[in-house]
């Protein structure tokens, strides 16, 4: 059997997929090989967790769930009336919780979390919050957070009796109730992830020699794996940047690539960390996700949508860029007769950084049509809608200011908080532009599912240039590369009809395949 161990100590990096074995688990879920899911992270919203990644039917257990005897409990109806306020108390909905009110003092706050479930349940006296209670999403207080003077002071994690099993305190040492331990086997633990590890080691003790273990590996967990006396059965998987370079974890890292038993990478580059080890055979390069055949109807929509991830670049290559991308538009949108419409979704860090790279586009509208820019701005906020005020205002526009308009609208710049909203937008982009140094692995292989040409300034195994994109390795080589792909299909058809043929590569299956017979060579 193999067993898979991922690291889901928070939600995912901004609501995105950024663990290595949320591809791999659901390739094991349709599969007969035998397999299960260890969680040994903490989350009251497990539920809602894995339906949102389509692991709702995985073969799982959780450390929680069995430390705090919540195995399988049914979904709680919980209403605002069964919390534990005092009282009567009244309730306020904002657009962001429920104020909790008693003779019209402030005494609580209640979050909703996904499906609207009550995750948070705040209670405050004299202005202070005192206590937080965290619920389970099937209804129940999961743990709860102490305050004194308003500053912080511990958590306790609770049973499904309400009764606490331990505390974790500010200097993130946890004390154990001995009177009701659940099998701990200490009172003082330094931090929770010791806690975690025991209880890890103790569902390796009932695995059979033949089975194998796929470990996701980071700077908490590190330590721990390098003492496991299990660490010859597992396959340890390092992703994007989980593992700080210190000289410590160098020393952890010597031990495990050789007493493990194989070493999985997403990528050459994170490959390159290993290239000091003589264990070569051991270490294998995987895709962590699998490619879904889903092809972008982007070729059955007027609007050019050009999706950009800006991430990774430098400020002054992204002001390049942006610059480069208005002298295409205003070059193709300014030809006579032409009747092309573009998107420009630009994919920033922070929102803070949208208003300063919209006024970047802003200025350089404004440096080549001052006249028209104040025009624009001028009757912008009179569009409201599609109504006689609207046709009106743009009837009295001249052909040049309209082109402006449309330029303006161009550009949008998002910080994307979940998979959604970034499979929506890919569903409809004829071209992905990302060059950064290392490209997001999560968008190439997504680009490679929808058919999508892609322009890096890096080689990567699943980027080829001239094949299903193009590798430019300056910024002024953008503006060629933009009329390879957007002027005529023929190369876009070419790079479209490349990546299908590479979805067979990166699919469930051959994810399945490729674990297998990575634990499988290594046996051998």
């Amino acid at each position: 059997m193999i067993y898979f161990v991922p690291d889901w100590d928070k939600d995912m990096s901004a609501g995105l997929s950024t663990d290595d074995l949320i591809g791999k688990i659901q390739a094991f879920i349709s599969s007969d090989t035998e397999y299960r899911v260890i969680i040994k992270d903490y989350k009251p919203a497990l539920r809602y967790f894995l339906h949102r990644y389509d692991l709702f039917e995985a073969n799982y257990i959780s450390i929680f769930d069995e430390l705090q005897g919540n195995i399988n409990q049914n979904q709680r109806n919980l209403a605002l009336n069964d919390l534990n306020f005092q009282g009567p108390v009244t309730f306020s909905f904002t657009p962001f919780n429920i104020l909790v009110y008693r003779n019209e003092e402030l005494v609580g706050s209640v979050d909703l979390g996904d499906s609207s479930y009550i995750s948070k349940v705040s209670h405050i006296s004299h202005g202070e919050t005192y206590m937080v209670e965290n619920y389970d999403d099937r209804g129940f207080i999961s743990n709860r957070d102490k305050y004194i003077n308003g500053e912080f002071y511990y958590k306790e994690f609770l049973d499904v009796q309400g009764l606490w099993i331990f505390r974790c305190f500010k200097n993130k040492n946890c004390k154990v109730n001995k009177s009701n331990s659940r099998g701990l086997k200490q009172i003082f633990y330094e931090s929770i992830e010791e806690i975690k590890n025991e209880r890890l080691e103790m569902y390796y003790e009932l695995l059979k020699y033949e089975d194998s273990i796929v470990v996701s590996i980071s700077d908490k967990n590190l330590p721990y794996i390098q003492k496991s006396k299990f660490l010859k059965q597992m396959a340890l998987s390092f992703f994007k940047n989980r593992i700080t370079n210190n000289q410590k974890n160098k020393e952890y890292m010597t031990e495990i690539v050789l007493r493990s038993r194989a070493i999985i990478v997403d990528s050459k580059q994170n490959l390159l960390g290993f290239n000091g080890y003589d264990e070569k055979k051991k270490i294998h390069i995987m895709s962590p996700y699998d490619s879904r055949f889903e092809l972008s109807r982007s070729h059955e929509l007027k609007e050019e949508l050009i999706y950009i991830d800006s991430r990774g670049m430098k400020s002054e290559d992204i002001i390049k860029s942006l610059d480069t991308l208005l002298s295409y538009v205003k070059t193709e949108i300014s030809s006579i007769g032409s009747e092309r419409v573009f998107k420009f979704i630009i994919r920033v860090a922070s929102k803070n950084l949208i208003s300063s790279f919209s006024n970047i586009v802003r200025n350089f509208l404004f440096e080549m049509f001052p006249e028209e820019v104040l025009i624009v701005e001028g009757i912008m906020p009179q569009l409201s809608g599609e109504n006689s005020i609207d046709a009106t205002l743009l009837e009295i526009l001249n052909p040049k200011t309209q082109k402006v308009m449309q330029m303006m609208k161009s550009f949008e710049f998002h910080v994307i908080n979940n998979d959604y909203e970034l499979f929506k937008i890919i569903n409809k982009t004829r071209l992905i532009i990302d060059l950064g140094r290392a490209p997001d692995l999560f968008t190439q292989i997504l680009g490679i599912s929808a058919g999508i040409p892609q322009i890096n300034s890096t080689n990567t195994e699943y980027v080829q240039a001239n094949k299903n994109g193009l590798i430019i390795r300056r910024t002024e080589e953008l503006y060629q590369s933009l009329q390879y792909y957007l002027d005529s299909l023929k190369h876009w058809q070419e790079a479209r009809m490349n990546s299908v043929q590479k979805i067979k590569k990166y699919s469930g299956p051959a994810l399945r395949k490729k674990v297998n017979q990575i634990l499988g060579e290594v046996n051998e």
